[in-house]
């Protein structure tokens, strides 16, 4: 029975596939999606776009005429003489490394019919400096804007839910960035290693994923009570990070936290917080003040070793409760 299942479905994708029909036209390949529609990229990597990619809404082939609704799956990957690129009001989608490794690439203006915008989309545009998202837009999926080392600055539509893994990792230029009140996620590595300086959190936000800031340039960072989960490592080596509120609904500082932030000279602790896991502050050595410390009733070891500044009140706070050995 279950031989006969997989045969019929192995059946069915072959004869989906082989009711694709693909034709080029203007040194575009369009592939027919269903009897009405087609998604457009590359013909091949010897025949690349350069210049300004103008995508038309819709072709005639074959006596019949297709709207153009999707830009394909690593549709213009690796078009590095793209310089802009127009997308019609008819695209829907765009897929997964659809524009991938386009290092000419500058500006993208994403139309309001743009529902979806795929895995890696732009990552590694190296010259993108503009990008327009459409209204309609609730996830900025993985990697979206990875590597984008000219992005400058982002407006996030009003309807983004969530911010995904390492989604703006590594934007160099990134200096501000104010998160609607639709966004309540930032997962793992969200803006790791980008040189946002500020961001504004919305009173919104429930979740901050691992690394979300590790190794940015921020100096000072307020994070609201409406977060009820803050990841490890969350700003992992934020050298120039200096004070830091948190009003987060959380019970402890989770490991490697504020690891080797070196400037950091203020902390504010919910009164939920008790607990201060491993490497938390570790080589913070200019920390002097934590607020609400005396709730704090277990720490390692090295939770706070090389924070040589504290003051009395709290190395003497630190000396009397609970102290766990290292996981070396």
């Amino acid at each position: 029975m279950r031989r006969s299942l997989t045969s019929i479905i192995l059946a069915i994708v072959a004869i989906a596939a082989a009711a694709q029909v693909e034709f080029n036209q203007k040194g575009l390949k369009y592939t027919t999606r269903d009897e009405k529609s087609v998604k457009v990229g590359k013909i091949d990597d010897n025949h690349k776009p350069e210049g300004k990619l103008i995508i038309p809404e819709k072709v005639k082939y074959d006596g019949n005429t297709y709207v153009v609704s999707t830009i394909g799956s690593w549709g213009f990957f690796g078009c590095d003489k793209i310089t802009e690129v127009k997308i019609p009001k008819t695209i829907s989608n765009i897929d997964i490394w659809a524009f991938t490794n386009c290092e000419g690439l500058t500006q993208v203006n994403v139309p309001p019919t743009v529902k979806t915008i795929g895995y890696a989309a732009f990552e590694d545009c190296t010259n993108l400096t503009q990008v327009k998202l459409p209204p309609t837009l609730d996830i900025i999926r993985e990697r979206t804007f990875s590597g984008c080392k000219s992005l400058k600055s982002i407006d996030l539509p009003p309807t983004v839910r969530t911010i995904g893994l390492a989604a703006f990792k590594e934007c160099k230029l990134f200096r501000r960035v104010v998160l609607p009140e639709s966004v309540q996620v930032i997962e793992n590595y969200g803006f790791y290693e980008s040189s946002l300086r500020e961001i504004v959190l919305p009173p919104t936000l429930k979740y901050i994923g691992e690394s979300a800031f590790a190794y940015t340039k921020l100096t000072s960072v307020y994070i609201p009570n409406s977060v009820h989960y803050l990841g490890r490592a969350a700003f992992y080596g934020c050298y120039d990070l200096r004070t830091v509120i948190i009003l987060a609904n959380i019970t402890e500082i989770k490991n490697y936290m504020f690891f080797e932030c070196m400037n950091l000279k203020e902390v504010y602790f919910p009164e939920t917080v008790y607990y201060v896991s491993e490497n938390a502050f570790y080589y913070c050595n200019t920390l002097s003040t934590i607020i609400n410390f005396e709730q704090i009733k277990t720490i390692y070891e090295n939770s706070f070793q090389d924070c040589y500044l504290l003051n009395d009140d709290i190395v003497k706070h630190f000396s009397s409760i609970e102290r766990l050995p290292c996981n070396y």
